[in-house]
């Protein structure tokens, strides 16, 4: 099953675990066969980290978070973010055909990425993993073309089933 993995910051750039735990759930798909990609912002990213770029890894989203803050955008800086975010979404729905779309920490994102996929896509399966746990309102996530949300900590078994259609 080809999935297509988006989020905020994707490593070697990490703040924290979510980063690790997202590349190694990335890592445990591909393990299991299934294809991913993950389309990611190119937030702090050096071009000489020193890591090996993985040529499924696409760094094209813009974000509205910058060095710790929020900064004010006017109208049209904010329209020109969502526009050019909303481009690099359809770009690789179209040509990376996913079957599920994995969203993974959207905090200072575009998240009208993910209306967007429910209404252009609305057989594309979309999953949730989330540290939130209570906060997160399942049957509201459901309406809003949400179909497995997992809490955090899971087990990549757990996110296999999910990916296979079986939760």
């Amino acid at each position: 099953m080809r999935v297509l993995s988006v989020g905020n910051m994707y490593p070697p750039l990490s703040l924290g675990g979510y980063e690790l735990a997202w590349r190694f759930s990335v890592a445990q798909l591909r393990a299991n066969g299934h294809p991913v990609r993950v389309l990611t912002t190119d937030y702090g990213l050096d071009d000489d980290s020193g890591e090996e770029r993985d040529p499924e890894v696409f760094r094209e989203l813009r974000w509205y978070w910058r060095e710790h803050e929020w900064p004010r955008l006017g109208l049209r800086r904010r329209l020109a973010l969502e526009r050019a975010n909303a481009r690099a979404l359809r770009r690789h729905l179209h040509e990376f055909q996913p079957e599920v779309v994995a969203w993974w920490a959207m905090g200072g994102m575009s998240l009208s990425l993910i209306e967007q996929v429910r209404r252009r896509w609305p057989g594309l399966r979309v999953a949730l993993a989330t540290g939130w746990g209570a906060a997160i309102e399942v049957e509201q996530a459901r309406a809003a073309g949400v179909e497995a949300v997992i809490a955090k900590p899971y087990r990549a078994a757990e996110l296999l089933r999910v990916v296979a259609g079986q939760a």
